[in-house]
């Protein structure tokens, strides 16, 4: 897969803008943004459990496809 990445200033933070090269480039860039609000919204809900709790979500989220 290939892309073209640039580096962005926003609010005094870093971002790298990647646009995806490729013919599903438009799947790719839903299914990351997906990934990174769920990232986001588990951050946000981490900061007030416990490490073992933690992982308990994280693990939950990532097998929960296979689990049903």
């Amino acid at each position: 897969m290939h892309g073209v990445a640039r580096q962005v200033r926003s609010g005094g933070k870093r971002k790298a803008k990647v646009s995806p090269q490729h013919e599903y480039g438009e799947a790719i860039t839903r299914k990351v943004r997906k990934l990174s609000s769920q990232l986001q919204h588990m951050m946000g809900i981490t900061k007030q459990r416990t490490i073992g709790q933690q992982w308990a979500l994280l693990l939950t989220r990532i097998l929960r496809s296979w689990l049903g």
